[in-house]
């Protein structure tokens, strides 16, 4: 996965989702982000998505914060 990191693949699949969405006529798409993933925040605040709140995201025992973000189409 490292491999990828920083090569545009985020960005292009991102562009894809979002072509999908406007074609189907969306007004906004939501993505839930874990609060250390600082390299995906920075992604979709860039593209345009704004953090609106957060939820909690039980992994087994471990519970981890997640920011809920929304991009207006």
């Amino acid at each position: 996965m490292r491999a990828w990191c920083g090569q545009g693949v985020g960005l292009e699949l991102l562009n894809v989702c979002l072509h999908f969405a406007r074609k189907e006529n969306f007004t906004s798409v939501w993505i839930t982000v874990w609060e250390h993933n600082l390299q995906a925040l920075a992604l979709y605040q860039k593209a345009g998505s704004k953090i609106i709140g957060e939820e909690n995201f039980d992994i087994g025992p471990d519970v981890q914060r997640d920011f809920i973000m929304k991009r207006v189409l």
